[in-house]
């Protein structure tokens, strides 16, 4: 079933860390693969797709790979999440292309939820990019 990308239900799925980990350390990929399943099957059943996914901060520590129990503190979190996010998001890029699918990054400020008109004015290529 085809619709066009203005009449199609939209799906938010918003996905935690503790989804993304599975209670680990570091992204379950097997879990992140069935989720991009399951977000290619919506869309090709003509719904458009948005995923809001945490994970920096654990994507970060899989990369630095530091000593358990370190990097706690606020700061530290920020710079695992600085280093971690590129990481997320080409990861889910990988999954998505197995799908013919692209992905798009879109990063909110304060400002975007102060004033709520300005995500919907957000182009609607991006908001059906997954």
């Amino acid at each position: 079933m085809s619709r066009s990308a203005k009449s199609a239900p939209l799906v938010v799925v918003k996905l935690g860390t503790s989804v993304l980990t599975q209670g680990s350390m570091r992204l379950h990929r097997p879990i992140m693969v069935q989720l991009v399943q399951q977000c290619a099957l919506l869309k090709a059943r003509g719904y458009q797709v948005i995923l809001v996914s945490s994970g920096a901060v654990a994507c970060g520590r899989e990369v630095l790979n530091p000593p358990s129990g370190t990097l706690q503190t606020d700061p530290d979190k920020q710079m695992l999440a600085a280093i971690g996010q590129s990481h997320l998001i080409k990861t889910w890029d990988q999954l998505f292309q197995l799908y013919d699918l692209r992905v798009a990054q879109i990063l909110l400020t304060r400002d975007d939820f102060e004033h709520r008109s300005r995500f919907f004015k957000c182009p609607r290529y991006l908001t059906s990019a997954a």
